[in-house]
């Protein structure tokens, strides 16, 4: 197909399925100029936050903050603010908020229940991450660690407490190298309290080095 081809296509498509094919258009932002305000809306509300940003930042400034108010959902809506707020060279303009996040004081079959909920929308789930109550990072479980857990175990004794972490402040060029030497599929990022905001994921790692 051609391009007016491709594009006449998409545009006659439901929003979940323009969602599920956008991030993969090279013209990607021609499309959205041709449809409402209120459908694209509706359509950087199905991506994952990372991707929503990408085509936000393809936009002008006051055509960014148009869409941004018309996204209902506010979860979503602030994910995507959080990771415009950092600048184009800081560790958190890469990250997403796909991610499976429990609380070190959770039981495992908690554990289990909350991963369970947020699979459904987050699909980063060989990794769980683990916070206190407070949100602050602590660690991480390997999925299959959670999975073989007996329901009397502690959950504390499942917690890789050492699971490495990057502050999204971070200079993107001054953190390659150590980035490098993790070899975790996904890496946390927090802001300057230790609290978990985001990930970087296996792709955005490989693309990052």
């Amino acid at each position: 197909l051609d391009e007016d081809e491709r594009l006449r296509i998409a545009k006659i498509l439901g929003v979940e399925e323009v969602s599920d094919v956008l991030t993969y258009m090279e013209d990607a932002d021609e499309l959205l100029e041709q449809i409402s305000d209120e459908k694209v809306a509706d359509i950087i509300e199905n991506l994952d936050a990372d991707d929503a940003v990408d085509l936000l930042q393809e936009m002008e400034e006051e055509d960014q903050e148009k869409i941004l108010e018309l996204i209902e959902d506010e979860e979503v809506r602030e994910d995507i603010e959080l990771i415009l707020s950092f600048e184009e060279d800081e560790i958190g303009s890469l990250m997403t908020t796909n991610y499976i996040n429990i609380l070190e004081s959770d039981s495992v079959q908690g554990a289990m229940k909350k991963l369970i909920e947020q699979a459904s929308e987050n699909d980063n789930i060989s990794t769980i991450l683990v916070t206190k109550e407070n949100g602050e990072f602590i660690g991480a479980i390997p999925l299959q660690d959670l999975i073989i857990a007996r329901k009397n175990e502690k959950l504390e004794d499942k917690i890789m407490y050492n699971y490495p972490s990057i502050t999204g402040k971070s200079k993107i060029d001054e953190s390659i190298n150590s980035i490098k030497e993790y070899y975790e599929d996904i890496i946390p990022v927090v802001d300057d309290k230790n609290v978990l905001i985001g990930v970087l994921t296996a792709n955005d790692l490989v693309e990052l080095v």
